[in-house]
């Protein structure tokens, strides 16, 4: 049976139901619990050329609201300074400088729309260091996901920072092949009224050939949301 044949009627049934574990058609499908973002931060995304948006919180706010929580090696950061991720209005910078062979890493994260009007998101990626230094960036292994849940149900794995059957991929590989992706920008949703969430997963595998010449190399970037009307 294919996966793309399974009807978003079936799988809400299901989730009503509130199974972690969905079996239809004789496949079974197993879910992780949806995490609790326990951070936030308003963020003034950037318009897109010719774009006006009217904010629905006031001119004094922020027309978007990130909530996000970050896992090193397994464990959940407190600390907003103990990880790899730090936030402003500005979007979530990243910082890898103390990494060793074996991290990993995650960060889950979910936008909330302030606007009056559903608005398309673009998520970009730009390195603010360490970009043209022999180093981390062939040997981190990365990805970006819309954590959506199964096939868009979100009751069905959305933001557990698992990436679960049919969740829309943006970016997958060595991390010079996200940047290479995502620094063109890549849509986070096709019209969002209320949330999207997404999920930066990282990791240092072990044994990788030359993985010496990675050793005191550091590595920075920025992701930056864009907005425009759907």
């Amino acid at each position: 049976m294919d996966t793309d044949d399974l009807s978003r009627r079936k799988l809400l049934v299901a989730a009503t139901a509130g199974a972690s574990t969905l079996i239809v058609g004789g496949m079974s499908f197993f879910t992780e619990p949806r995490q609790t973002l326990t951070k936030s931060a308003t963020i003034e995304p950037r318009l897109t050329p010719d774009t006006t948006l009217a904010e629905s919180t006031g001119e004094d706010e922020a027309a978007l609201t990130l909530e996000w929580q970050e896992v090193y090696n397994g464990a959940e950061i407190i600390d907003p300074t103990g990880g790899t991720a730090t936030f402003d209005t500005d979007g979530p910078s990243f910082s890898f400088g103390n990494v060793l062979p074996g991290d990993s890493g995650l960060v889950v994260m979910n936008v909330q729309n302030g606007f009056e009007e559903p608005v398309q998101l673009e998520v970009s990626l730009e390195v603010t260091r360490g970009a043209n230094e022999p180093g981390l960036e062939e040997f981190l292994h990365a990805k970006f996901w819309q954590d959506e849940g199964i096939l868009g149900v979100d009751s069905l794995g959305g933001q557990n920072g698992v990436r679960d059957i049919g969740e829309p991929l943006l970016a997958k590989g060595t991390f010079g092949d996200v940047v290479a992706v995502l620094e063109e920008g890549a849509i986070l949703g096709e019209c969002i009224d209320d949330d999207v969430a997404f999920t930066f997963e990282w990791a240092f595998p072990t044994g990788q050939e030359n993985i010496n010449t990675a050793q005191g190399a550091s590595l920075e970037f920025d992701l930056e949301l864009a907005a425009r009307p759907c």
